[in-house]
């Protein structure tokens, strides 16, 4: 939740404090290494907070992590500036106290959203936050340069910083707190309600042994097993079984990576012969115009393989007393609704199980055998 420190780096620039009390901080040539540090670390945080705001391309949460290393050196030098210069000068003390401040109001704003947080996390916020800020004004009454004054305003910078870490720290922990998983790493409380149905994922797994047990079954000396259209569902039958799938779209399904015409090619040469084809767009590409030639290609030339010889029976291998739910109208209508509304800030093609029950087990997939209709002695 790096969001939630943007406020004190704001006052994170700071200037190192002057060698002498009432002689004002200039930049001079050479420059410092803690202003080289803070130039460095500055630098980072605009340019990538630049890029990710007027970036035309999707920016997912995770891309945010680039953000963190300049927030956190920024935050430190700020804190550590501020609380030296605040030996001396009033301004210094009033910059940290609303560096604070104004990062706890963030904080809390952040959490109002989140009921089942907001009800316990705000109350330490708060509280911490005006400890913090009544010890350093205490501090300042009692002298900064007495004994007791810098020990009241040392527990009280301390209290302030170790509170507004609680928020991101504990934030940080819902992906290893959340059931299952998903295509994008994301942190985030709504995480912690997305349940999935009893059976799924156990049943996911069958289902990819099932496949690859038909595919190995069924390959002569094609280097690939099977060819999908994104990595999306190449990534868990690889990561189940260790067969080699190709993914002809790349990461999102819409790369050009091939041509038809080169994966016809392919295909004649004996590099691969199975290809797994839905009606829905791959998952990648979610709001996208779908465009996919060498999926006409397919359906243009390859042999549909009978469901029942690649699919799971009516139950589990894995599970036999845990039926397989028939794909319905509802349970379609469930899955369109938790994709397109997910808990709050998800990303619509987050969680992966559903996905992969909807991609491997939905009555729109289907297996083509494209070898079927190229003669044996053609040639690439």
């Amino acid at each position: 939740m790096h969001e939630e420190m943007y406020p004190t780096l704001l006052k994170s620039s700071t200037p190192p404090p002057p060698k002498e009390v009432g002689h004002p901080t200039r930049l001079r040539r050479p420059l410092s290494p803690l202003q080289l540090t803070v130039l460095l670390w500055g630098g980072w945080f605009v340019i990538y907070a630049a890029v990710y705001s007027f970036s035309n391309s999707p920016v997912h949460p995770y891309y945010l992590n680039m953000l963190a290393p300049p927030i956190a050196a920024m935050v430190g030098i700020g804190a550590v500036a501020l609380w030296r210069d605040s030996q001396h000068r009033w301004r210094a003390t009033i910059l940290l106290i609303t560096g604070i401040a104004l990062t706890a109001a963030w904080q809390a704003r952040v959490l109002s959203v989140h009921s089942d947080w907001r009800s316990w996390m705000l109350p330490i916020v708060l509280g911490g936050t005006c400890a913090a800020v009544l010890g350093l004004l205490a501090a300042r009454a009692l002298g900064n340069e007495t004994t007791l004054g810098t020990r009241v305003g040392l527990v009280a910078v301390t209290l302030g910083l170790a509170t507004l870490l609680v928020p991101p720290a504990v934030w940080s922990a819902t992906p290893a707190l959340a059931p299952g998983g998903r295509m994008v790493p994301i942190a985030d409380p709504a995480l912690l309600q997305y349940t999935t149905e009893p059976g799924v994922e156990a049943e996911n797994r069958a289902a990819i042994r099932r496949l690859v047990e038909f595919l190995r079954d069924n390959r002569r000396d094609e280097r690939y097993v099977l060819a999908v259209p994104d990595i999306h569902l190449a990534a868990p039958i690889i990561i189940e079984t260790g067969a080699p799938v190709m993914a002809y779209g790349g990461f999102t399904g819409h790369d050009p990576i091939l041509t038809s015409d080169r994966f016809a090619k392919m295909v004649k040469a004996g590099v691969v012969s199975f290809v797994m084809q839905a009606h829905a767009p791959p998952m990648g590409m979610m709001g996208r115009g779908f465009d996919d030639p060498i999926g006409v290609w397919v359906r243009r030339h390859g042999t549909e393989v009978e469901p029942n010889a690649w699919k799971l029976p009516s139950k589990s291998v894995d599970d036999p007393g845990h039926p397989i739910a028939p794909w319905s109208l509802a349970t379609a209508h469930r899955f369109i609704r938790r994709m397109l509304t997910p808990p709050r800030r998800i990303a619509p093609w987050g969680p992966t199980a559903e996905m992969i029950q909807h991609a491997l087990r939905g009555p729109g997939t289907s297996i083509r055998d494209c070898r079927s209709t190229i003669p044996a002695d053609s040639g690439p």
